[in-house]
Order: structure tokens, then C-alpha cells, then sequence
């Protein structure tokens, strides 16, 4: 009964999805949506502007009776085998606990009724169009969950095997006894060969290997395929070649000034040894990539001390690497890569590491690092201050009391250093270097003023347009959208959690800085993180009780609560498999498979034409030249002379330039042939267009 009920409301639900291509979109791309359409025997009407699709109810009904059973009958198949029990047993139990995860979403689907009911006045469509991946993601990670709760601990022997003495694992792991709550096991016994190099386990390992070496593949061939923007990508690749040649730590995109009249942000000049004998920005791909991947050890370390289960730790550092927010700060939206505010993601875990196993020297450095990547990390790092100065020691956390209460005095200091650093970067450093103008970034929150100083003023004296901006539909998402891959768990440390409010409520001023796909919510990452391991742990303690009634009888307050560890960390590695899945660039998404989406593998990475043919003029100029050439292009010539912009952004042609290298065939080109050249229209001409061997690929100009 109830998987027919389930599968009824998963066929009224995909029809609901492809009756309107906007609510579909938020899946799919128009292409694939209006193939499905068709592929389901339906058809796309037009009505105005809407795209609708009429599908017959018969074939969404067929998929889902294949959905349910298939994953009923093929789950049921799997838990009687790990359990050991019979298949009646596990189909019973899977079909009871189970099955209800796919009526999820028709909660999505009867809030979007009312809405066309005009409930609330239909307002809310915005906002409930955008959670819809998580919807569907919930249902999944749900349904996942549960199965690993049925098969991770029904069993007596599993709940005996958890029961090892905390000595035997530490010695194992060679962690200290700080590291771990009393009294619970690090992992479960025979697992040793399974724990790699810092008592990380090899799976983990394995995890961080597959996204390095995928990430840096993927940003490899975006630069290959003349893809990789240089705007905030690879002109930090430029700020070395011209530090070490003589010209100034800068890119001559910011009209030639020095690059901290931008950013405080010279993480990436400790590169300069290694770059020295591999001078290429395919090196600072490979150690971004890297660098995101090695997060998983401090997500795995922070989270096995708060839960003493190294398998949740395990699921939880998976789940990190498969979570869109931290992808797309290896590739955003816009296909920007290399940034170094990404560093401060593993840096920033790792002080949070070495804080909590008081290695205060260690955690000191890290955060020395994570200001050097940016100084948007001080609106994380002051109120972390805050926390430490108000909540250290945190429960089984309490040692010294004198020791504790100069790391409170630390955190003090913290606050009022990391406050301190972020005014005389924003007032004194970025503005000495701009020439006294003030700092770029201001123009991102223009609705509430025009420079530093009148956006502070309406904040202060106009709070409304605060909250205004704070109550929208695109901050509600933003919000959901780094909270919902890590399955919520966050929330369950709300206290953790609150360290990340100030600079989400800054990030929600903008409708440039509020969103996950870009690279402004890097601070804001390891704070989740952190914020989710103590959440699991929390979980494992507040559902306990719960859990000791339904396991046997005589089941221990331990291993009630280490037998909700695993299922909800899994939860957790499913909302972030699944919702990357819907939302992402990666061979994670379907975007990345699907030929009619902008992410499309063989669209993004692969070289075409455009790029063999730009061999043909990068052997035409001479790395003596001063080069002016649009931005796709513009990582090819950054070692030459001069590498200058040629774009809207920079109307004029500097005096000096010598080339011209327009990408005519480039995505978004204004500029389609010699007719749309701007200097080939002065007079008297200034410029000559020279003979085109490129098959009108690129144009080059050379002054006269």
C-alpha cells in the first residue's frame, strides 16, 4: 500500500516538474527538458512566454513503479545480504523505514499548488523553484540513510565489534588521548590496514586523489581549450612571472598598478620555488586542486575527535569533496579556477584542528596563512575569536585552567586583531595602493551606497534596506544552498554555526556575492565544516534514546549512539553527492553529460579549432612584444613584454601596445570580423590588419 502510494505521488510530482520548462530548468537544461517531453510521448506548447510540456500521466507513472520497486526490491536484495537475515526481513523493514522518503517530494509539489492558487500571492515561486534540488536530494539522501541504518548495526555483532577500548584504536591511529572523547573507539578492530599515512584511512585518501587529479584535469583542459578566463583566474599566474622578472607584483589587467591596490592576497608567492622550474599556470591549478582536496584530512580529524567514529569522520570527509559549495571554487559558474581565497578553506580547517587538539602554535600559523589568502577572512576569523573568548573549553575540551583561560585571552586577541587587519586593509593599505581611491569591491553593494564610508552610514542609519536585502528569496537560497549539502547538520551546532553569520549577512547585500557558485562564500566553508562535525555529533547524542528503543534490548547508551553516527553522516555524503548531482560542472553533475547544457563536457573541454590555430600566432609574435588581446586568450601572453587587456573594460589601447590578438570565434565575441575592429576605423589608421592564417579564427593587428 505504501508504495503505491508512493509511486502515484512520484509520477504526479515528475509531471508537475516537466508541465512548466521554468520549474524544470531548475534540473535541467531546455534541451534535455523538452527531449524528455517528447521522449515521454508528450509534447511542448508555447503560450506567450512560458514553455509548457503536456505529458500522458501513463509513462511518468511507468517510471516511477520502476523507480520505487527497483530500489525497494534491489535495496531489500543488499540489506539481506549485509545483515545476513532473510530477504522477507529486509523487504518488510526497507519497504516500512524506507519507501516514505519518496513521498518527500510531493511536499515540493503541493506547496507549488498553493502557489499557483495564489497562496501567498504566489510570491514564493522563486524560492521554491530553487530548493527543488534539494528536494529531491533529501528524498535520496532519506532513502540511503535509512538503508545503512538497517544494515550498519542491526546486527549483535556489529554492535560488539564497536566496543573496543579506546587505547587499542589511539595506538592504532597515533593520536593522543585528547584527540577522542573518553571512552570511544577511533575505528572498529581489523581495520588497521585500512588507515593510511596520519592515521588518515586509505579510502580517504583515495577520495582526495580522485578530486585532485580530476579538478586539475578538468582546469588543465579549460585552459588548453582557451576556456580559463584571465580575469581572476590566471592573471595571478601573471603577478609571478612579472615578481620575478622584474616588474612589480602585479597584472597589467588592473591598468598596470600593483596587485594590492586589489586584494591582500599573496599566498600564491609562496609558489615562487616550485614555479621557478615549472613556470606555467597549469602549476597553480594543479596546487589549488590539491590544496581543496587535502580540506578532507582536517574535516576526517576534526570530526572523528567530536564523534570518536571514524567511519562517520570518513563519510563526512567524502562528503566534503563532493560537495558543490567547495567545487565550485575550484570551477565557478563562470568558469573562473584559480583563486587563492581558496586556500583559505584548508588552511582554515586545519587551525580549527589544531585548536581543538591544542596545538595553539600550529593553529596560530594556519590562521597567519589563511589572512595571507585574502582579507575577506576576517569577518570569519573575528567572531571565531569571539567564540573561543566565550565557549573555550568546550565540555570533555577542558584542561588547564590557567592554559584555558590564556586561550580565551587568545581569542580576544583574535577578534580584535582580525577586526583591526580588515579596517586598515579596507581604509589604509587597499586605498594607498589605488592611489587614494577606495576599494573596488565597494561598487558590488551600490543599492546602498556609492563607497565604504556611505554604505557603513545606510547600514547604520537605514536599517530596513538591511533587512530588506536580508528577507529576499535569493539570501534564502543562498542559505540553503551551503547548508543543504551537508545535509543540515550544521544547524545542530548552532553555537559554531553563528561564526559564519556576519559575513553571510554581508554577502547577502549583494546580488554579486550571494550565491555558492562563485568564490565568495570561501571563508564561510570551513566554518560549515567545523560547525557539521559537532552537528553529527550532536545528532549521534540527541537520537540515542530514540534509537535505544528500537535496537534490542540491553543495547548500550554507546552503541545506541554510535549506530546513529553512520547512517546520519551518510545522510550528510548522499545531500552532497546528489544535490552535485543537480547543481555542478563536474562528471559529478548531469550538466557535465549533457549535450545541450553550458557545462557539457565536449563543449568545455576538449580543444577545437580556436585553439590549434592560436599556435599559428603565438609563433607570429615575439615574446618581446607588448601584446593587447581578449580575455580568453590573454593567459597565452602574459609572458611576453606586456600582456594588456583588449576588452569593453578597457576602451583605449595603451600607446606602447604593439599587437592586437582578437579571439574572434571566442563565446559572448562583439567583434565578428575586421568591420567590427574599432582602430582599423581610425583616421588617419593606426593600425594594420595582417594577413589571416588562423582559417578566421583570430585577428591580428599590428600598429604602423
Amino acid at each position: 500500500m505504501l508504495a503505491g502510494v508512493a509511486v502515484l505521488a512520484l509520477a504526479w510530482v515528475l509531471g508537475e516538474i516537466l508541465a512548466r520548462s521554468t520549474l524544470a530548468q531548475t534540473l535541467v537544461s531546455p534541451g534535455l527538458w523538452s527531449d524528455l517531453v517528447n521522449r515521454c510521448g508528450g509534447q511542448v506548447r508555447y503560450r506567450g512566454n512560458l514553455s509548457l510540456g503536456e505529458v500522458p500521466f501513463v509513462p511518468l507513472l511507468l517510471a516511477a513503479t520502476m523507480w520505487v520497486l527497483g530500489t525497494w526490491l534491489l535495496g531489500s536484495l543488499a540489506l539481506a545480504w549485509c545483515t545476513g537475515r532473510g530477504w522477507g526481513w529486509s523487504l518488510a523493514e526497507l519497504g516500512r523505514w524506507g519507501t516514505p522518503w519518496w513521498l518527500l517530494p510531493a511536499g515540493f509539489a503541493l506547496l507549488n499548488v498553493g502557489l499557483e492558487m495564489g497562496w501567498p500571492a504566489g510570491e514564493g515561486a522563486p524560492l521554491l523553484y530553487g530548493t527543488l534540488p534539494f528536494w529531491l536530494s533529501a528524498s535520496v539522501a532519506g532513502w540511503g540513510s535509512t538503508w545503512m541504518a538497517l544494515s550498519h548495526t542491526l546486527s549483535q555483532s556489529l554492535s560488539q565489534s564497536l566496543s573496543q577500548s579506546l587505547s587499542q584504536s589511539l595506538s592504532q591511529s597515533g593520536e593522543s588521548s585528547t584527540d577522542l572523547p573518553p571512552g570511544e573507539p577511533a575505528r572498529r578492530p581489523g581495520d588497521a590496514s585500512t588507515v593510511g599515512p596520519w592515521g588518515i584511512p586509505w579510502v580517504v585518501w583515495l577520495g582526495m586523489a580522485v578530486y585532485t587529479v580530476v579538478f586539475t584535469g578538468l582546469n588543465w583542459q579549460l585552459y588548453h581549450a582557451l576556456r580559463l578566463p584571465h580575469g581572476d583566474s590566471a592573471m595571478y599566474e601573471e603577478h609571478l612571472w612579472n615578481l620575478l622578472h622584474g616588474k612589480g607584483f602585479r597584472s597589467y589587467l588592473d591598468n598596470g598598478r600593483l596587485f594590492l591596490g586589489e586584494h591582500v592576497q599573496v599566498i600564491h608567492v609562496l609558489l615562487v620555488p616550485v614555479y621557478l622550474f615549472w613556470p606555467s599556470h597549469l602549476l597553480l591549478e594543479l596546487v589549488q586542486s590539491a590544496a581543496l582536496a587535502a580540506g578532507a584530512i582536517p574535516v576526517f580529524r576534526i570530526t572523528r575527535r567530536a564523534t570518536g567514529n571514524a567511519t562517520a569522520a570518513t563519510l563526512l570527509a567524502l562528503a566534503y569533496l563532493l560537495a558543490f559549495p567547495v567545487q565550485f571554487l575550484d570551477i565557478a559558474i563562470d568558469f573562473k579556477t584559480f583563486r587563492p581565497n581558496a586556500f583559505e578553506i584548508p588552511f582554515l580547517l586545519l587551525a580549527l584542528d589544531a585548536l581543538e587538539s591544542r596545538r595553539f602554535r600550529a593553529c596560530g600559523v594556519w590562521l597567519l596563512l589563511t589572512l595571507l589568502c585574502q582579507e575577506d577572512a576576517s569577518p570569519v576569523l573575528a567572531p571565531l575569536g569571539l567564540w573561543i573568548a566565550l565557549r573555550w573549553p568546550a565540555g570533555a575540551d577542558a584542561g588547564d585552567v590557567t592554559a584555558d583561560r590564556q586561550v580565551r585571552r587568545g581569542g580576544v586577541t583574535l577578534m580584535l586583531g582580525a577586526t583591526a587587519w580588515l579596517v586598515l586593509v579596507v581604509k589604509v593599505i587597499l586605498p594607498w595602493f589605488r592611489g587614494g581611491a577606495d576599494v573596488h569591491f565597494a561598487q558590488y553593494f551600490s543599492d546602498l551606497g556609492d563607497s565604504t564610508d556611505s554604505i557603513v552610514t545606510t547600514v547604520l542609519k537605514h536599517p530596513g534596506a538591511v533587512w530588506q536585502r536580508w528577507w529576499r528569496p535569493e539570501s534564502a537560497l543562498f542559505a540553503i544552498g551551503l547548508l543543504a549539502p551537508l545535509g543540515g547538520l550544521p544547524c545542530l551546532s548552532p553555537g559554531r554555526l553563528l561564526v559564519a553569520v556576519p559575513l553571510f549577512g554581508v554577502l547577502c547585500l549583494s546580488d554579486i556575492t550571494d550565491s555558492p557558485l562563485h568564490h565568495f562564500h570561501a571563508p564561510l566553508l570551513p566554518i560549515l565544516f567545523w560547525s557539521a562535525a559537532h552537528g553529527l555529533a550532536n545528532a549521534g547524542r540527541w537520537t540515542a534514546p530514540a534509537a535505544r528503543r528500537w535496537l534490542s534490548p540491553g543495547t548500550s547508551p554507546a552503541d545506541a549512539r554510535r549506530f546513529c553516527l553512520v547512517p546520519t553522516a551518510a545522510w550528510a555524503l548522499l545531500a552532497a553527492l546528489t544535490s552535485g548531482f543537480w547543481i555542478g560542472v563536474s562528471p559529478q553533475s548531469l550538466a557535465f553529460w549533457d549535450r545541450h547544457s553550458s557545462g557539457y563536457w565536449r563543449d568545455l573541454y576538449v580543444p577545437g579549432e580556436r585553439s590549434r590555430q592560436l599556435e599559428q600566432v603565438l609563433a607570429l609574435i615575439p615574446t618581446t612584444a607588448r601584446v593587447a588581446s581578449t580575455d580568453l586568450i590573454h593567459p597565452r601572453f602574459t609572458h611576453h613584454e606586456r600582456s594588456y587587456d583588449y576588452s569593453s573594460y578597457r576602451p583605449i589601447v595603451p600607446d606602447d601596445c604593439e599587437y592586437i590578438v582578437i579571439d574572434v570565434h571566442a563565446p559572448g565575441s562583439q567583434i565578428r570580423g575586421p568591420q567590427d575592429v574599432k582602430e582599423l576605423r581610425q583616421s588617419p589608421p593606426a593600425w594594420k590588419l595582417l594577413p589571416d592564417h588562423t582559417n578566421g579564427q583570430f585577428l591580428v593587428l599590428q600598429r604602423q
